[in-house]
């Protein structure tokens, strides 16, 4: 099941493109990048576990972040089930880990689906989030202060009804609606890490050599 979702072929990523999405990622005015605690440009996400559209948004970042590490130990949840979109099938950040030549990740969901305390933002998460989202709305993505992106670049509408194991299916057919919103999206999120600067030491991933990432990164300013 994580195989299929963190293994997307190169056809069908080649095949969806953007997926018909706009750009979902705005351009900060800041010159100076964020790092994590590695050194490396750092992936930040906030949200909560209850929230639909963060359900959502965490099948793109499974799949754009696992062209550039690996993730250990993700765990199937839904969202709430007494919010809209109830029940939502997504992947759980809490307790897991991720490792790459390339990115830092930064996993912040604050509350549980049951809208109990998860955890609290450092003072440098809680500055980020401040800065680019002073409404703090949610899901929330910092890509190294060079670009964000706020609420949801999958529609939660599209995941109703289905279980993982379908979602996880339907990534290898390009046709597919849900593949066309979660590889989109994932691809949006690729070209735009592949634009952060990357320090001396830190390598080229591949899958920014990949003609279409290419050519969605050349959509992006700056």
């Amino acid at each position: 099941m994580v195989a299929e979702i963190t293994h997307i072929s190169g056809a069908v990523s080649d095949a969806v493109g953007t997926g018909g999405a706009a750009n979902p990622l705005t351009r900060t005015t800041t010159t100076t990048l964020l790092s994590g605690p590695d050194g490396k440009p750092e992936f930040l996400y906030i949200g909560a576990e209850w929230c639909p559209y963060c359900a959502a948004e965490r099948w793109s970042m499974v799949v754009a972040l696992s062209r550039f590490g690996t993730f250990q130990n993700l765990h199937f949840t839904t969202s709430s089930s007494t919010d809209v979109f109830p029940n939502t099938p997504t992947f759980s950040f809490t307790g897991s880990t991720y490792q790459g030549a390339y990115l830092d990740f930064d996993s912040a969901d604050l509350e549980t689906r049951d809208r109990k305390p998860l955890r609290a933002l450092t003072a440098q998460e809680s500055q980020v989030w401040q800065t680019y989202d002073a409404a703090g709305d949610i899901p929330f993505i910092d890509m190294a202060n060079r670009y964000t992106a706020i609420g949801q670049g999958v529609p939660a509408n599209l995941l109703q009804g289905m279980t993982w194991q379908q979602i996880g299916g339907a990534l290898s057919n390009p046709n597919s609606s849900v593949t066309r919103a979660v590889v989109g999206n994932a691809n949006w999120l690729t070209a735009a890490i592949c634009k952060i600067p990357e320090p001396a030491a830190i390598p080229v991933a591949p899958i920014c050599g990949s003609a279409t990432i290419k050519q969605i990164a050349a959509q992006l300013p700056g």
